[in-house]
């Protein structure tokens, strides 16, 4: 079973992907990530996108969730993407961005990562 985190909860792909994730064969929602002071910070992730109760409250703070993931899925924002890039990075864990419009100081952080 592969543990995913999913930054942007609250926003449409983040959703989509904790939908995504809910349905995948092998997957299993571990955390659910949104910016600090968004409404969602502490909502259950299965309740706020009408799957019912997951049991997987969003939090803001990827540093406190990092060691229930095996992977990060980022469709966030590229500023937001590169900082969680660096946090994984740290500690190992892998990554899946699908943020688009990174510049190519962004791009060279991501091709460096990889």
């Amino acid at each position: 079973m592969t543990r995913i985190g999913i930054t942007g909860a609250a926003g449409r792909m983040g959703r989509s992907l904790i939908e995504a994730c809910h349905r995948g064969k092998d997957l299993q929602l571990a955390a659910a990530l949104d910016r600090p002071g968004s409404p969602a910070v502490g909502m259950d992730a299965g309740e706020l996108c009408g799957l019912g109760k997951l049991d997987v409250r969003i939090a803001d703070d990827l540093d406190k969730v990092l060691e229930r993931i095996d992977v990060l899925v980022d469709f966030t924002r590229p500023e937001a993407s590169l900082v969680y890039l660096d946090a994984c990075r740290k500690v190992g864990k892998r990554m899946v961005i699908g943020t688009t419009g990174f510049d190519d100081a962004g791009r060279q952080r991501i091709a460096a990562a990889a």
